[in-house]
């Protein structure tokens, strides 16, 4: 007889909010997951699947307080028709403390984002190497205050600490609010980060 595996091992997870439904996959390896389609190829580690609009409107909730998010590596939020408060997207990233990449694709509010930008007072996703844009509307200046606050303000203050990481990786496609990409290019390699643009 063969066991289920825990939940408590997934360490990556998408999750797919579009209009009135909600959709979370997870898996124990990056591996599971077809990066074609993003589903996962082993059916039995986790696959939710919420038809509703309370489901979508409360998502942190769905998420946050019903799986297990403190062990997650990586995160791929994928918000095309969300629109609920700045401090469900806080909430949920509070608890996925040991995020080393998160991916964030077709988020209309760019105020969500700022939160991203490190302060000594608070640091989501304090271990966070690598962070993916796709399709947001977040200008270059929000992304400059993100990157300042993720290498050089945190370098000043002697922030890092074994549980505090540098950004190393910014990876950038589709957000049309920023405006001259060569330009922003320069100044975040000045910051020592890895710019990619798509």
């Amino acid at each position: 007889m063969s066991h289920l595996p825990s939940i408590f091992l997934i360490r990556h997870m998408r999750i797919y909010c579009h209009r009135l439904a909600l959709r979370v996959t997870g898996a124990v390896s990056e591996s599971d997951f077809d990066q074609g389609t993003g589903h996962i190829e082993q059916q039995y580690m986790l696959d939710i699947d919420y038809r509703d609009s309370w489901g979508v409107s409360q998502w942190h909730q769905n998420v946050v307080k019903a799986l297990p998010l403190q062990l997650l590596e990586s995160l791929v939020i994928r918000a095309r028709g969300f629109y609920g408060p700045s401090q469900d997207f806080v909430d949920l990233l509070t608890h996925a403390s040991s995020l080393t990449s998160l991916t964030i694709s077709s988020l209309s509010y760019a105020d969500y984002l700022i939160h991203l930008a490190a302060r000594p007072s608070s640091i989501l996703c304090p271990r966070l190497r690598v962070l993916c844009l796709k399709d947001t509307d977040i200008s270059g200046v929000q992304l400059i205050q993100i990157a300042v606050s993720r290498t050089r303000m945190v370098n000043k203050v002697g922030y890092y600490t074994e549980d505090v990481a540098r950004l190393l990786v910014l990876d950038i496609g589709g957000c049309k609010k920023i405006e001259n990409k060569v330009k922003l290019g320069r100044k975040l390699r000045a910051f020592s980060l890895d710019a990619r643009w798509k």
